[in-house]
């Protein structure tokens, strides 16, 4: 599913460990040593410790995933998946 046709959830989760699992997207560009994650990205909560950890998808054409850690919660949006009728 891309990103054009997800909507932002405007319930965030209460508890940290509910963030686990969901699907985000990030509002700016999200750096961590070398790596850099653009603003829009849309990546999966792994773990919640000191801030989210993120992880994308592969690169459909390098093949390489980004894991970055440690970021805010005001840097995301929670995501819902466009439900779709059969």
């Amino acid at each position: 599913m891309s990103a054009d046709t997800m909507r932002v959830d405007d319930q965030r989760p209460r508890l940290m460990r509910d963030w686990v699992g969901r699907t985000v997207r990030t509002r700016r560009e999200l750096r961590s040593g070398m790596l850099a994650i653009p603003k829009g990205t849309v990546a999966t909560v792994t773990y919640n410790r000191a801030g989210l950890t993120l992880s994308t998808e592969p690169c459909g054409h390098c093949g390489v995933g980004i894991y970055i850690t440690k970021v805010p919660l005001g840097d995301v949006d929670l995501l819902l998946p466009e439900t779709r009728t059969p």
